[in-house]
């Protein structure tokens, strides 16, 4: 979903609408902050405020950084499948040493 996400704020950020590009942030904004991605969620923020102040060419400007960050996110994913997976078939299991 995470690349769906990113295009959809391109997209909103491209048309002007601050609404769907506020909400298109916010979705990001959350998801990246339940899971740990704490850089994205910060550029979420420095672009909803941004958006707030009607600066969509410094949005703009920051979507490369965004996809960057989105992008490292999606690279490291099978790392961290491995790893869980690896930590959770373990003797005793995640929670036992």
């Amino acid at each position: 979903m995470l690349p769906q996400r990113v295009e959809r704020i391109v997209h909103a950020v491209d048309d002007g609408d601050a609404s769907e590009t506020t909400t298109a942030l916010l979705s990001l904004k959350i998801s990246s902050a339940m899971v740990g991605a704490l850089e994205t969620e910060h550029q979420c923020r420095a672009m909803e405020s941004m958006i707030r102040e009607n600066h969509f060419e410094d949005a703009a400007q920051a979507l490369p950084a965004l996809r960057q960050t989105t992008d490292r996110c999606l690279a490291s994913r099978s790392n961290l499948i491995r790893a869980a997976h690896a930590s959770l078939n373990r003797p005793g299991g995640f929670f036992r040493s």
